[in-house]
C-alpha cells in the first residue's frame, strides 16, 4: 500500500528514481534469499528420521514415490 505513495514521490523527484528504486529493492530481496541456509531434501530427510526414530517415515517421503 505505501509503494504507489513512495512511487509517486520518487516520480516527482526524478523520472529515473523509482526505476532506482525498484532496483534497490530487487538487490536486498535477493541478499535475503541468499542468506536463507539451505537444506536439501536428502538432509531433509534425515533429519526427519533422525529425530523420530520409532516412525517409519519413507511412506510420507515425496523423494521415495516408488515405494507408494
Amino acid at each position: 500500500m505505501i509503494a504507489p505513495l513512495v512511487g509517486g514521490r520518487l516520480l516527482s523527484i526524478s523520472t529515473s528514481l523509482p526505476v532506482y528504486g525498484s532496483v534497490i529493492g530487487f538487490v536486498l530481496g535477493a541478499a535475503c534469499a541468499w542468506a536463507l541456509p539451505y537444506e536439501s531434501a536428502v538432509e531433509l530427510e534425515a533429519a526427519s528420521v533422525q529425530d523420530s526414530p520409532g516412525e517409519n517415515q519413507s511412506n510420507y517421503s515425496l523423494l521415495r514415490g516408488d515405494q507408494l
